[in-house]
């Protein structure tokens, strides 16, 4: 798909087994669904398996792109509700934390990901994964 595409598109949010939960964004809300129910949409509903729909918001006319903005915005604020290990999507669709926690770094500006909240993050690693992330934060 073309990220320039127009079309209709909707965010939505989907609970997982063990209390995880995936926000995407899709053209096509049914299919995407029942793709998550049969395991083949993204790696954090593989693992997690489909429980049921939480929420969904037409994302109204508007290019993939411009979807993606809102989709992120979705996950931080899933986030931030239910806990960062907890919820994946967008950016944020890294298994690893390590690789959630970089992408934070990237995007903290783009997203307003606030330095308070980032911090209280960061205070929950361990000392080696602290380390390591040390490399991104500038």
């Amino acid at each position: 798909m073309n990220p320039e595409d127009i079309g209709q598109r909707y965010i939505y949010v989907i609970q997982l087994e063990n209390e995880n939960v995936y926000v995407g964004q899709t053209p096509y809300l049914a299919k995407r669904l029942d793709e998550h129910k049969r395991g083949k949409a993204s790696k954090w509903s593989k693992i997690h398996k489909y429980e049921y729909l939480i929420d969904r918001y037409d994302a109204g006319i508007c290019t993939s792109v411009q979807a993606e903005i809102l989709e992120n915005e979705t996950v931080l604020k899933n986030m931030k509700e239910r806990g960062w290990r907890k919820v994946r999507g967008g950016h944020l669709s890294a298994i690893e934390e390590k690789e959630i926690l970089r992408v934070m770094i990237k995007y903290r500006d783009k997203y307003k990901i606030d330095k308070d909240y980032f911090d209280v993050l960061v205070n929950e690693l361990d000392d080696d994964m602290k380390i390591e992330l040390s490399r991104y934060i500038q």
